[in-house]
């Protein structure tokens, strides 16, 4: 039997969003910063109800954090790091906008309004790679074709006649 009061404060990482555009995930991010700030303070409000009497309640509510331990400023004078396709960059420098914005908003000025964005070492490794690995199969095809003079087709390690 599940007690009404509890509940799952977590049932995935994932931020859906209405729509896939850039603009819109961006936001979806942010407001989860301050919906799960909400839920943060109605955990602290149930535990200080349900506990109103325990003797540790105070150390107990220490250990919840507040609000506003959740503020993407937080973020400010960090690293968002993601995907190296177009829109996963324009969600990324759109989410770095709108924290410099409740940066600004917050009162932070000059320097404090930072943040930096760059790609994911290993997507822009496959890239990369894969790129020069094509490049190279063309070239060792070409080359093999003509110095033994058969038809071949290097896929990967595998060499096929």
């Amino acid at each position: 039997m599940q007690d009404k009061k509890l509940q799952i404060s977590c049932l995935t990482g994932s931020i859906i969003a209405d729509d896939g555009t850039a603009n819109v995930q961006s936001r979806a991010i942010i407001e989860s910063f301050f919906e799960s700030g909400e839920f943060l303070d109605r955990w602290r409000a149930t535990t200080k109800e349900m506990h109103a009497n325990h003797p540790d309640l105070n150390s107990m509510l220490d250990e919840i954090p507040s609000a506003n331990a959740l503020c993407p400023t937080k973020m400010l004078g960090g690293m968002i790091s993601g995907d190296n396709c177009p829109a996963a960059m324009k969600t990324r420098n759109n989410l770095a906008d709108h924290i410099v914005e409740l940066g600004k908003e917050k009162g932070y000025s000059g320097d404090e309004l930072k943040i930096y964005t760059g790609n994911c070492h290993q997507h822009v490794r496959n890239v990369w790679v894969g790129a020069v690995c094509k490049m190279i199969n063309r070239k060792l095809t070409q080359l093999l074709n003509h110095d033994l003079g058969v038809s071949l087709h290097i896929c990967g390690s595998n060499v096929t006649f």
